[in-house]
Parts: C-alpha cells; structure tokens; sequence
C-alpha cells in the first residue's frame, strides 16, 4: 500500500474512532461493531434484555433456585435439574458471580440479533486455606421463543 493512502486511511480511522468516543456519554459503556453485531460493556451491558437475564441467571444460581432456572436457563441444560446429578450440578451453580459486584466486560451480540456472548468477572469468595482470587465466566444467550436464555 502506498505511503499516501495508508496516512489517509489511519486519519479516516483515528477520526471514526474519536467520533464513536465522543458520541457517547461514558466510555465504558460505548458500542462498538464486531464482526457485523454490537459489542456492550458496563452497565450498557447489564441493562440490555440479555444482560438482566443474565443477572437473574446469576441470582437463581447462587440461591440455588430451580423453578427460577428453569425460566432464564437453555431447556437442554435446564433438564439436569431434574436428572440423577442435580444436586452436584446446582451446588456448582451456587459457585456464580454475583451481578452486583461482577464487571461486566464484554457482551457480544451476533450480527442476527439472535445470540450473544457474555464474559463477566470479578472475585470468589475462598475457602479452607484459600483466599480466592479472579475469575472470568462465558455464557452464551440464546433467543428462545419465550425469552432470553443462558448456556453455560
């Protein structure tokens, strides 16, 4: 590429970029374009209809509320509840972040509309020995007929 339309295109890109910026009242919250689908962080993240379905996920998993997963989980995961190692898999579930203190640090929405992918993190809580430390989760939501619903 010649030296004259590389300068222009980083000109046109720095000026795209600072326009997105500046379009929006906080940066932690700004929209980007991924791979033809919007990209959420922050509370940006945690308002959208797949990012309160993801709280209520988080907030049944760590009570350990059944009827209440069963409403926002993917029916194929949501089945377990109810199979041989229920108790083993809600007692894996209770380990979740909590939304009111996890970040929220990307929630990546498919070109369609149909799916995203959320990754939130924050601290756990130890035990025994062990002091805890940092963790980043992924879960996949999924429009169903009746609603968002998360996989794991």
């Amino acid at each position: 590429m010649n030296r004259p339309l590389r300068a222009t295109l980083a000109l046109l890109a720095s000026f795209i970029l600072t326009a997105c910026l500046f379009a929006t009242p906080n940066f932690a919250t700004a929209q980007a374009s991924h791979a033809g689908g919007t990209t959420l962080k922050g509370n940006a993240a945690w308002d959208s209809p797949q990012g309160k379905v993801l709280a209520e996920f988080l907030r049944a998993a760590r009570a350990g509320d059944k009827s209440a997963l069963k409403k926002v989980m993917a029916t194929s995961q949501s089945d377990t509840l109810d199979g041989p190692n229920a108790a083993s898999f809600l007692d894996f579930l209770k380990s979740a972040l909590d939304p009111k203190v996890a970040t929220f640090d990307s929630l990546v929405m498919n070109a369609t509309g149909t799916s995203a992918l959320a990754t939130i993190s924050g601290r756990y809580a130890g035990s025994g020995g062990n002091s805890g430390g940092e963790v980043t989760k992924r879960y996949t939501i999924n429009k169903a007929d009746d609603g968002w619903r998360v996989t794991m």
